[in-house]
């Protein structure tokens, strides 16, 4: 009885992450873990070109497992080298607790990684790090100046996440000698009359990720604004291309995966995870139709090979 009583007492007390995940003296142990908040289908294809990347490598599938957080909070599953976390909730949870493997985020943006580290004391390095969703603001400039050469006036609509990025956004800004024209959207305040003053002085506009500025609600009248002005938008997202932005450029979920499974597989080679890192890989999309409008010859293709060379170079 007092050994079932000690045994018992053991395994209450041994909780895995700090997030309610209990460590059985039996748990099944996997090298890799990978965990988010939900299965959705960007999640799922990053996952599994991670998981097909890792088998090459000679880490069988047997030994990467990847759950729900619901489903991690109910298993006896635990990782010995790394876990990999899908999204922001996720990262946040993995933040928050006590895993002593290296936990690398993906599909989290730099402003909500550097805050997710801000409001849980992590230090981001070999054993908390990133691949930001977002390009870096450097190869979003240089993609401006390839295709829109004529167009140095590059406007910006600030949210309270984005109004961070200021700073190194001026600093690329100079580099390229071009004139930066922020506004910045103050919470609950309304945009628009602000947007509109922002076209009139802009000749692109430049999207930067941040939910209290680009979201569901605000979105589709922005767009109708720049398009009345003649302004096109650079954005980070294909779906604004399909809805009305001239371009945008994003890594897709295979070539986060394949970045993913590239600095894991180091790591279980003994390397350390290193400081968070925005994406290697890139697609440009351009929404031809408005393009032919506004008299410009844009092709994707011939962007992004472009845009390619032109970093190889640095």
């Amino acid at each position: 009885m007092f050994c079932q009583s000690l045994a018992f007492r053991l395994a209450f007390l041994c909780l895995w992450l700090g997030c309610g995940l209990p460590l059985w003296v039996h748990a099944a142990q996997v090298s890799v873990l990978i965990v988010s908040a939900e299965r959705n289908a960007a999640f799922a294809e990053a996952a599994e070109v991670f998981m097909g990347e890792l088998e090459r490598g000679g880490v069988s599938r047997s030994k990467v497992q990847y759950l729900t957080l619901a489903e991690a909070r109910t298993s006896a599953t635990r990782a010995d080298q790394f876990v990999l976390a899908l999204g922001v909730v996720a990262a946040n949870e993995m933040a928050r607790s006590e895993t002593r493997v290296p936990v690398l985020c993906v599909f989290v943006p730099n402003q909500s990684f550097e805050m997710i580290v801000r409001n849980t004391q992590r230090r981001p390095a070999s054993q908390f790090s990133a691949i930001y969703l977002n390009q870096a603001l450097g190869r979003q400039l240089d993609l401006i100046k390839l295709a829109l050469p004529q167009h140095q006036r590059i406007g910006v609509l600030l949210g309270s996440q984005s109004s961070a990025q200021v700073p190194l956004l001026e600093d690329e800004r100079r580099k390229r000698s071009m004139e930066l024209i922020q506004t910045k959207i103050d919470v609950n305040e309304s945009m628009f009359a602000k947007l509109q003053v922002l076209l009139d002085e802009s000749q692109v506009l430049l999207a930067l990720p941040d939910p209290q500025v680009y979201n569901s609600a605000t979105l589709q009248n922005i767009l109708l604004s720049t398009l009345r002005a003649g302004v096109p938008m650079v954005s980070f997202s294909p779906s604004y291309v399909k809805a009305g932005a001239l371009m945008a450029i994003y890594s897709t979920p295979a070539q986060v995966g394949q970045q993913a499974a590239q600095l894991t597989r180091a790591v279980m080679q003994g390397k350390e995870l290193g400081p968070p890192q925005y994406p290697n890989d890139f697609l440009i999309d351009v929404n031809v139709p408005l393009a032919r409008s506004m008299n410009l010859d844009l092709d994707a293709q011939n962007l992004t090979e472009r845009l390619k060379r032109l970093e190889l170079k640095k």
